[in-house]
């Protein structure tokens, strides 16, 4: 999913404004905008990061060729719909902030099942089954057998189990 550098101007306040949006296309970019109430002079799609070399070596040893030079977001996208034809299982260890039975701010670590890749204005997600590892009160899936929906950009650190 690009991201897009929109330069306008509030419509109330006529003051500058530059904003980063991660949207499917330009048109959904300046939809974005403009319900943040700017008026939009320009949009600029901004280059996608390439894949860590951890993600190329991962989509490597699950039979994956990618591409000579693969961004971050084909690398995560090719190697999540393989994981979901084949069944695969991914560890997540940089989940997010999750809070335990104390409520102290914890990292969030969970296995994942992919089970389907959807578009949304936000950019592409994965449904997934979830099962936590540790307990937590608060985060992003706390029972296992849950099923959530996760940005793909949010996927810094995928391993295989």
């Amino acid at each position: 999913m690009p991201n897009f550098k929109v330069i306008g101007r509030g419509a109330k306040t006529n003051r500058k404004r530059t904003r980063v949006y991660r949207a499917i296309d330009e048109d959904t970019a300046r939809n974005f905008a403009e319900q943040e109430g700017t008026a939009v002079e320009s949009i600029e799609e901004l280059p996608s990061p390439p894949a860590a070399p951890e993600l190329v070596a991962l989509a490597e040893s699950v039979g994956l060729g990618l591409s000579e030079a693969p961004t971050r977001m084909e690398a995560v996208h090719s190697l999540l719909v393989h994981a979901i034809h084949r069944g695969l299982v991914f560890e997540i260890t940089d989940g997010g902030t999750a809070y335990d039975q104390d409520m102290n701010e914890v990292q969030w670590r969970a296995r994942i099942r992919p089970l389907a890749i959807q578009c949304s204005p936000q950019g592409w997600r994965v449904k997934c089954e979830v099962e936590p590892i540790g307990t937590y009160l608060i985060g992003p899936g706390t029972e296992a057998g849950d099923i959530r929906l996760f940005l793909i950009e949010d996927f810094d650190t995928l391993k295989l189990v």
